[in-house]
C-alpha cells in the first residue's frame, strides 16, 4: 500500500462548514448553561425552590468540582 494513500485515509481536511458547526454547537452549549444559571439566580432571589433542571446543573457542577478536587490531591 503506498504511503500517500495511507496518509490520505488517516488525515482529512476540515471544511469551514465543520468548523462553523462546531463553534455554533459550543456557543449553544454555553448559552444553555448561562440560561440555567440565570434562571437559578432569579429563583433564588425570589425564594422559589430550585427546578429540576437547576438542581441537576448544580449536582453536575458539584460532581465535576469534586472530581477535580480528587485529581488534585
Amino acid at each position: 500500500m503506498p504511503v500517500e494513500l495511507f496518509l490520505v485515509q488517516v488525515y482529512r481536511l476540515i471544511t469551514s462548514q465543520e468548523v462553523t458547526k462546531a463553534l455554533r454547537a459550543r456557543k449553544n452549549e454555553k448559552m444553555q448553561r448561562c440560561k440555567a444559571i440565570r434562571q437559578q439566580h432569579d429563583q433564588l432571589q425570589r425564594g422559589d425552590p430550585l427546578t429540576d433542571v437547576a438542581k441537576e446543573e448544580m449536582q453536575r457542577r458539584w460532581r465535576g468540582d469534586f472530581k477535580f478536587f480528587l485529581l488534585m490531591c
